[in-house]
């Protein structure tokens, strides 16, 4: 543990840490003040940990290189949708240039000194779960697109339940509905047919 950057409150010294029970699920959703933010699946996220490995430090980073990891794979998958949604490859396909385009990106974001910090303590986790949670959201979303019907409606309410999830983990993806916003306005001039309006409405909803 790196103590002075928060592992002691949240984990180490956390006089709340432990293994999962009905008490200390009810103290997760409904604490309000141990810390200055309302995060219950941040919480549920250690406590898990905590039941499997107590306060050994390795586990903790272990679920940290755990979400490193699945997270530069939804950063992928996030930029193939989008370079497939906005992009025409040779017969309307992406093509390998753009897989290759989303891997470069994908593997700068990976290398990126910014997660360092997200992996180099255990508080770190919260953020890799709430960004993990959010990109989940943005795959799901990015999916609506190309949906109708039910089908689409299923999408938007699974896109919901993870941006609901991430800010519960850490309010990091606050700007998400702005971002939404602005892709439903490209995907709007790139597809006429899609009224921009009934997009934004959605959002509202």
């Amino acid at each position: 543990f790196l103590y002075l950057r928060d592992d002691d409150i949240n984990v180490a010294l956390n006089p709340h840490m432990g293994c999962l029970g009905a008490a200390r699920l009810e103290w997760m959703f409904t604490d309000f003040n141990y810390v200055r933010r309302y995060i219950p699946l941040g919480w549920l996220n250690f406590s898990a940990t905590y039941e499997f490995a107590r306060l050994d430090p390795s586990a903790y980073h272990a679920v940290g290189l755990g979400l490193y990891a699945l997270n530069c794979c939804l950063v992928f998958a996030v930029l193939l949708q989008l370079l497939r949604l906005f992009t025409r490859g040779a017969a309307g396909g992406l093509g390998p240039w753009g897989t290759a385009a989303a891997a470069l990106a994908a593997g700068w974001w990976a290398a990126h000194p910014f997660r360092v910090e997200t992996t180099a303590w255990v508080s770190g986790n919260l953020y890799g779960q709430s960004v993990a949670l959010f990109l989940a959201a943005m795959v799901t979303y990015l999916r609506t697109y190309a949906a109708a019907g039910g089908r689409r409606v299923a999408w938007l309410w699974a896109a919901a339940a993870l941006f609901s999830a991430s800010l519960l983990t850490y309010p990091l993806a606050l700007g998400t509905p702005v971002l939404l916003a602005g892709l439903d306005w490209l995907r709007a001039r790139a597809n006429p047919a899609v009224p921009l309006r009934r997009l934004l409405w959605e959002k509202a909803l």
